[in-house]
């Protein structure tokens, strides 16, 4: 049996008048997907909790089926070890967003309306040209308005809030979860999460920092006349220290390959010791491309390997963006580019798929949310719900009801 994990980043939603009363999901012309929802048990998932809109790498961890509660080691380590940086002794590692305040120190744009990759680029250098007594600062640029930041010194500590406003840790754990914005917000101050000498002053020069790479970027040329000047950084997800999880293949007893295109699932598959297949274009921009690169990249690979997980970014970009429109149309061109040639190509005789979201990303609130997530499995020889519309609605109805994100893994091996 080979098995086949397909996540739709941020593909969940809420319905819209605009689409007639569905959501994107269930407003876009998907006949492809239909099929194979016609052949699927439906359900949906609370990836990490109740009430817990998740951030992306918490969610994969837990759809992977790891106890987030237990292994999560930090958004910024998972990234930085994605990003290619080796994690090292007396080093705090975070996840970095070039992000635009107005002249009151307000947030405005949490992602400097994405700045572009060359762009960034020589930004991250002016970064990297900042000195702080006592410590070492480096910067790495990794896609759009990505990046990580690794701090180097004696007496440093990762027990440290985050300045993003869009994230809130939660109670006594590592794992933060997306808030909806309500821009311009004043931004979040560091703040020290244990009450030491060391969180203290890590929370304090993380202040220093910023104030320094605020003034370091503000007229920097490459913001010369942006409307949204990339001229602060958002750090979130402190960590410390190389993190130990089992293996994939430990948990699993099978061999798997990942296809992915970003530094978060890249660190996720590091630590987890999947092979990593990387996808060269880039689905924010090149989204026909990209999808016909993991079609391709996936039937091919699906002959190597037990198992393949395949992460594709394209809904959630639209959707923190607001454009409902376009959201739908990426769904739709995901269908036609990807799950045809699946469809076509792949043998499901032989081989169970199981396609869900990492988390729902809403355009109205252009943020992450806490609604469950739709999931279908297909499985030879399993009877299906009959259901043929693959959707939010439909999937709320199906046999498998509501799952724990830890528990998805599971059913599809089951």
């Amino acid at each position: 049996m080979k098995y086949l994990f397909i996540v739709l980043d941020g593909a969940g939603d809420k319905d819209y008048k605009e689409l007639k009363n569905q959501s994107p999901l269930g407003f876009a012309e998907t006949p492809n997907m239909d099929k194979l929802c016609a052949e699927s048990k439906l359900g949906t998932v609370e990836v990490i909790g109740k009430n817990i809109a998740p951030e992306s790498d918490s969610a994969v961890l837990s759809l992977l089926g790891y106890d987030v509660k237990k292994y999560y080691p930090g958004r910024g380590i998972i990234e930085s070890i994605g990003a290619g940086m080796k994690i090292k002794k007396d080093s705090i590692y975070f996840r970095a967003n070039f992000a635009t305040i107005n002249d009151q120190g307000e947030l405005t744009d949490t992602r400097a309306n994405r700045i572009g990759d060359e762009k960034a680029e020589k930004l991250a250098e002016a970064v990297n040209e900042l000195k702080i007594k006592g410590v070492k600062i480096e910067f790495r640029h990794t896609k759009e308005h990505r990046g990580v930041l690794r701090i180097t010194g004696k007496g440093l500590s990762p027990d440290v809030t985050g300045n993003h406003n869009g994230y809130e840790e939660l109670e006594n754990s590592k794992i933060y979860r997306a808030r909806i914005l309500n821009l311009p917000e004043k931004m979040k101050n560091f703040k020290p999460r244990k009450n030491t000498v060391s969180a203290e002053r890590t929370a304090m020069l993380l202040k220093t920092f910023t104030k320094m790479v605020q003034e370091k970027l503000k007229n920097h040329p490459v913001n010369k006349g942006r409307k949204y000047p990339a001229n602060t950084l958002l750090l979130r997800g402190a960590g410390a220290g190389k993190p130990s999880i089992p293996s994939m293949k430990k948990m699993t007893g099978l061999k798997w390959a990942a296809l992915v295109e970003m530094p978060v699932e890249e660190g996720i598959c590091e630590l987890a010791k999947i092979g990593i297949i990387r996808i060269k274009t880039n689905s924010t921009t090149e989204t026909i491309k990209s999808a016909k690169e993991y079609a391709e990249k996936t039937i091919k690979n699906l002959k190597n390997f037990d198992a393949l997980y395949v992460h594709i970014k394209g809904p959630d970009i639209p959707a923190h963006d607001g454009d409902l429109r376009k959201k739908t149309r990426i769904i739709e061109m995901i269908d036609k580019e990807f799950f045809k040639k699946i469809m076509e190509q792949v043998d499901f005789c032989k081989t169970s798929v199981l396609v869900t979201a990492d988390h729902s990303t809403e355009c109205t609130s252009k943020s992450h949310t806490a609604r469950p997530t739709p999931l279908m499995i297909c499985r030879p020889g399993v009877k299906s719900d009959g259901f043929n519309k693959f959707s939010e609605d439909n999937c709320e109805k199906g046999s498998v009801g509501l799952m724990q994100g830890k528990n998805v893994m599971k059913k599809l091996l089951k």
